[in-house]
């Protein structure tokens, strides 16, 4: 029912583990997909300081965790785990507010200091897993905008959602190709990525020295002691929602006197991680940038959503 063995590194590919240590997987995560695991690994790379787990969600547990992702069903199923996990927090990570429009503002201002006039000529834009379509830029030049989307949630107003790049008409040529916070939650990302870059090259309209990519992963590896025993009061506590829900107050005040608590995301990139992850996908990089979100909200473990790391890359020739 899962992937049970990612030996190499999802960034690097390397097989050098500095380091390894058990984490639990959040009961929410099991209720919503199906999942029956409760504990794997997570390493850690000695080659470029990444980080993965060692199990993933196969095409099932995918479709039942991002169907209509954080719509009614998402959030009350795991706000009955987590209490911590507010409607607002929710809201907040999709819809129009400030931690969106901070991030677009970052992305505008990182393709913009790399091709200085590339908002005054960019026409056609799709975003890869950008769900409403929020964090599209608002430059002037767009006449359409795409996102392909396995969420099937609605998009905003002048955003077509599509299945996939057969929806959208051949002789579009796509001058931006955006996949914000996609890569951490997927089970192979260089298989992701070379899929991706293989159904844009199969456009008839495909001009490479005109379009370019931008990559966001979440910043940062999270770091956790070798607690054996709470991990197995974790386990027992995630067999009822009332005794989850107190051990969730807990976490919730520190975190890091917990085992690492896996949720949606698989894999943790560095800056030089994602850097090779993407050129040996074939892709030249050219610019890279970390940026905090400027606003307090807390995820359910208590950790700020700041850090934030981006890419603009271009197809090698």
């Amino acid at each position: 029912m899962y992937t049970s063995s990612r030996p190499f590194c999802p960034a690097c590919a390397g097989t050098r583990k500095s380091s390894k240590r058990i984490c639990f997987v959040a009961p929410w995560i099991r209720d919503l997909s199906r999942m029956k695991k409760r504990i794997g690994s997570f390493y850690y790379c000695d080659v470029c300081g990444s980080a993965w787990t060692s199990f993933g969600y196969n095409e099932e547990q995918m479709k039942l965790l991002y169907d209509e992702y954080r719509g009614e069903r998402y959030f009350l199923v795991r706000n009955s785990w987590e209490p911590s996990y507010s409607k607002n927090l929710n809201s907040s990570l999709d819809e129009e507010g400030e931690g969106v429009n901070f991030r677009r503002s970052q992305m505008e201002n990182l393709i913009s200091q790399a091709f200085p006039h590339f908002h005054e000529t960019a026409r056609v834009v799709v975003d890869f897993g950008g769900g409403h379509g929020n964090l599209m830029p608002q430059w002037t030049s767009l006449n359409k905008k795409f996102v392909i989307d396995i969420s099937g949630v609605s998009t905003t107003k002048d955003v077509y959602a599509v299945r996939s790049w057969n929806e959208i008409p051949a002789q579009n040529h796509v001058d931006l190709v955006m996949c914000c916070m996609v890569l951490e939650h997927v089970v192979a990302p260089e298989e992701f990525i070379r899929k991706l870059k293989q159904e844009f090259l199969l456009r008839s309209s495909v001009r490479l020295e005109e379009s370019i990519f931008y990559f966001e992963v979440p910043a940062g590896i999270p770091r956790r002691k070798r607690f054996v025993l709470k991990t197995f009061m974790l386990v027992f506590a995630s067999w009822f929602k009332w005794s989850w829900r107190q051990v969730d107050v807990l976490i919730t005040k520190n975190s890091k006197d917990f085992p690492l608590r896996i949720a949606e995301h698989l894999n943790f990139f560095t800056d030089s991680g994602l850097r090779m992850l993407l050129e040996r996908c074939g892709f030249e990089v050219i610019s890279s940038s970390g940026f905090s979100v400027n606003h307090k909200l807390m995820d359910s473990r208590g950790i700020k959503f700041t850090d934030t790391l981006a890419v603009v890359a271009r197809l090698s020739k």
